[in-house]
Formats: C-alpha cells, sequence, structure tokens
C-alpha cells in the first residue's frame, strides 16, 4: 500500500515514554515498504532526535504533514472523541490504543491489550485484546529464558523513565531492610535522567549499605534484562518485556492504567502482583523481597508461565491487522 501512516503519539515530558515506546515496536514491525511518521504533542519534540536515530520519522503536531495518510494509530490519554475524529477525517482509517476499557468512538480498530474482549465496551468495531497483543519491541521475544538459580546474582528495579511516584525509593528501603541483603550480588536502577526524584533516589543510593548501580539508558534496557535474574517494577509496557523474556518479577502498579494487565498477570502466575506502590509498606514489600529471592520453585516456575503468557509477537501481529483492515477500509 503506498501513502504514510499517521502514528499520533502521546509524547508531552509528564506522560514518559510508555506510548512512544509501544508504538515504535508497531513501527518497527511494519513491512519495510511501509512509510510511518509519527506526530507528537508540541511539547514532545525532544522525541524527534531519539526517533530519528533508530531510523523513525517524526514530526510536532502543526507542523507540514505528509499529504498522503493512509491510516492513523493513536495511542494517548488526553485524546479525546474530538482528536480521534479528526484523525479519522484526515487520514481515512484510525487505529486507537485502549487501556482502560472505553474506547474512542471514531476507531475502526481498537487495540485493548490489558483486557479482554467481556471487560472493553462494544462499540462495533474490531478488537485486539489480551496479552497476545502486547506491544513490545519482538527482541524480547528473542531473549534466551534465564537459567533460575538458587541465589538471585542480579536484581534490576525499573519502574519507567520518570517514576512520577518514586517507586523506586519505596523498593531500595524495601532492599536495606533485608536480613540477607548480600544475597543480592548486583543491584541495578534504571531511571531516566528527567525523572522528578532522581535526585531523592541519588541521595538515597549514596546512604545505603550497598552497592546499586543507578543507569538511565532506556536504549540499554534490553541489555540490562539479559543480565538479570529477577525485576521489581511497574506495570505496562515493562511488565510486558519481562515477562516475554521470562525474567521472574515483583509488580507494583504506579498507574491505574496498569492494574488490569498486572491483576491478569498475576493471576496467571507470570509475576507477582502486590498492589500500588502508594499502597505498600516498605516492611511489608521487605517480607515479599525475602520470601521471593527464597523460592527457587516460585521462580522457576513464574519464569516459564510468563513466556507462555506474552510470546513477544504482539507488535508484529497488530501491524498485521492494520495493513489488512485499513486497506480493505
Amino acid at each position: 500500500m503506498n501513502g504514510t501512516w499517521a502514528f499520533r503519539v502521546a509524547s508531552k515530558s509528564e506522560v514518559g515514554g510508555g506510548h512512544i515506546a509501544r508504538c515504535r515496536a508497531v513501527a518497527e514491525a511494519m513491512p519495510e515498504d511501509v512509510s510511518v511518521v509519527f506526530v507528537l504533542d508540541p511539547e514532545g519534540s525532544d522525541w524527534k532526535s531519539k526517533l530519528e536515530q533508530v531510523g523513525i520519522t517524526a514530526i510536532c503536531e502543526g507542523e507540514d504533514e505528509p499529504k498522503d495518510w493512509v491510516g492513523c494509530l493513536m495511542d494517548g490519554y488526553h485524546f479525546n472523541e474530538d482528536d480521534a475524529a479528526n484523525w479519522k477525517k484526515k487520514t481515512g482509517w484510525l487505529a486507537c490504543v485502549d487501556d482502560f476499557g472505553t474506547p474512542l468512538h471514531a476507531a475502526d480498530l481498537v487495540v485493548a491489550p490489558s483486557f479482554s474482549p467481556e471487560d472493553v465496551a462494544d462499540i462495533g468495531v474490531p478488537y485486539l485484546t489480551g496479552p497476545q497483543y502486547a506491544m513490545i519491541a519482538a527482541a524480547f521475544a528473542r531473549l534466551l529464558p534465564p537459567q533460575i538459580k538458587d541465589d538471585v546474582e542480579h536484581l534490576l528495579v525499573s519502574f519507567g523513565l520518570r517514576d512520577s511516584w518514586n517507586a523506586t525509593s519505596l523498593v531500595l528501603d524495601a532492599i536495606a531492610g533485608m536480613e540477607a541483603v548480600d544475597r543480592l550480588h548486583c543491584i541495578t536502577v534504571a531511571l531516566g535522567t528527567q525523572a522528578p526524584h532522581r535526585p531523592a533516589v541519588l541521595k538515597k543510593i549514596d546512604n545505603l549499605s550497598f552497592k546499586v548501580k543507578l543507569t538511565s539508558e532506556k536504549d540499554d534496557f534490553l541489555s540490562l534484562m539479559t543480565k538479570t535474574d529477577m525485576v521489581i517494577g511497574a506495570g505496562g509496557v515493562s511488565l510486558f518485556e519481562r515477562m516475554a523474556s521470562a525474567r521472574p518479577s515483583i509488580t507494583l502498579t504506579t498507574a491505574r492504567n496498569q492494574e488490569p494487565s498486572a491483576r491478569a498477570a498475576g493471576q496467571a502466575g507470570a509475576t507477582c502482583y502486590l498492589a500500588d506502590s502508594r499502597d505498600i509498606e516498605a516492611t511489608f514489600l521487605t517480607e515479599q523481597i525475602d520470601d521471593f529471592v527464597s523460592s527457587f520453585d516460585l521462580r522457576q516456575k513464574m519464569s516459564a508461565r510468563a513466556q507462555e503468557f506474552v510470546d513477544g509477537k504482539g507488535a508484529v501481529r497488530i501491524s498485521e491487522v492494520l495493513l489488512k483492515l485499513s486497506n480493505v477500509h
């Protein structure tokens, strides 16, 4: 199909990088002869160079747009029915990502990886629901499953680029309370350079009795995952990534939209889902981490179940449906 796809993506600094990450996964799954342009928020220009570094063209809304749009994928919480109708009118066909079970009515296709079909309001269009449509880079599916060891040698703490609620500090406090903290041979924290609580995390790390490595390279997250034996992190994109790569994990949600997928993954045995990070005390979390680290059988079973739950091929499936349905339309 000739023409250009618009990926209208929420990209303000306060929303973090989750929307960008999952739309990038779909863009990279598109055939080489399909043109994709990311249309960012006017305040999201910082993402331009980052996307261009990986070969993705990006503009800010309001700048000169291609005249040959053939469809749009919209992903963001601040978009309303008027925004959706506008982009459908401009491009002719619209797919919307939905994390709340209440899709925009202008959509011709709904992508809702966190939900089962019965949990999404029916607006009379096709739906892609469930973890088989998790929007993550295919490279995560190609990681070899880790060898589950008696001891956790490498623990990764990751609550996204921004970690707006400072769940990272909560986890570090919980680790500090462990009687056998020395069993964790290497602890790495992944946190963006613009995260609002990064100075507080740095100060906390300086005062800990054990060593913690702090990294800010999101693009290096794949290599971090290859080295880790266990992850403590948020729901959303990063949860799907660690399940596809078969990493045992403890999950604390940091936003309401993360709860459905975290709850479903927990019930399936693919992660240990506790609660929202704001509802957890460090002492309780200490007990959970101690039990998790000590349970070889739990971590081994979770590793296998996680990769069954998310196979990492969701972005490819979505790209195929986008092209098929938009062409029929």
